[in-house]
């Protein structure tokens, strides 16, 4: 007896929105583990907290790489428009929760570069995941 997948890309072709959601939260998992981590080393250690800035812009950019190579690797096709689309909406989702839980957050045009940014890094990580 087959079992049938819950999901079958049939054409793998263009825009897979299931696996770029779903590689947007890998993504944020990742985020998690890290920031964790790095909250425990903090914790821990007598490491200088003006470093955190600097962990934090890391973090975003290793976790979007991992999505974007996810989301590439699952599609098997336009790994960087995939892997874009997931940076975009990793960014995305920081902007909304940052609206909601930062009183003194506004949005502005530094926020234009942190999207091309997360589509930039996103679209390597889908090159990487469909070069492999």
């Amino acid at each position: 007896m087959k079992l049938k997948k819950r999901y079958i890309n049939e054409t793998k072709e263009g825009i897979d929105f299931f696996w770029i959601i779903k590689g947007t939260i890998i993504g944020y998992f990742i985020s998690l583990i890290c920031f964790l981590l790095v909250g425990a080393g903090l914790y821990f250690t007598h490491m200088s907290e003006g470093i955190i800035p600097t962990i934090v812009i890391i973090v975003y950019l290793v976790s979007i790489i991992v999505a974007g190579f996810y989301v590439a690797r699952n599609t098997q096709s336009k790994g960087w428009l995939n892997g874009g689309i997931a940076g975009v909406f990793y960014i995305v989702i920081l902007i909304i929760l940052s609206y909601f839980f930062l009183p003194d957050f506004n949005l502005s045009l530094p926020l234009i570069g942190k999207l091309v940014l997360g589509f930039i890094i996103g679209a390597i990580g889908g090159i990487i995941g469909v070069n492999l």
